[in-house]
């Protein structure tokens, strides 16, 4: 079984193997620094947590009302995704929004601490894991 690298969720629809079985969050981790830095997750999370008037604080709380940060947020996966470019299809779409939210979610998982961010993004990951056949360029 394929396990996805859970820090590395956005770059998970990539692999797109079995559900990631959900467990505790891993001892130790030494991010790549895909999208963000190790420097930089620890830099938010501090801000968060310490520094509400730091400028990463407040675009945290900002992020946190986009639509795809909500734990209400429900993936919409498709067997085949036809990526056109232009967001003109809705499998296109689908996939672009549940990577942007398995992305917020993972973020907001780093910088609180809190389980049912992980638990969100890993749950929209294993529904386009199950259903994923093809993307097409």
């Amino acid at each position: 079984m394929k396990l996805f690298p859970r820090c590395l969720l956005a770059l998970a629809f990539a692999a797109f193997g079995h559900p990631v079985p959900v467990t505790a969050a891993p001892a130790s981790f030494v991010h790549p620094g895909v999208f963000n830095t190790q420097q930089s997750l620890d830099e938010i999370r501090e801000a968060v947590a310490s520094h509400p008037d730091d400028p990463r604080a407040k675009a945290f709380a900002k992020m946190q009302l986009d639509p795809c940060a909500s734990l209400d947020y429900t993936p919409q996966p498709f067997a085949r995704v036809l990526v056109q470019g232009s967001g003109s299809c809705p499998e296109e779409d689908a996939f672009f929004n549940d990577g942007r939210a398995a992305y917020l979610h993972a973020l907001q998982w780093v910088a609180t601490g809190k389980q049912e961010y992980f638990d969100k993004a890993t749950g929209i990951l294993n529904a386009w894991s199950v259903v994923i056949e093809d993307v097409e360029p």
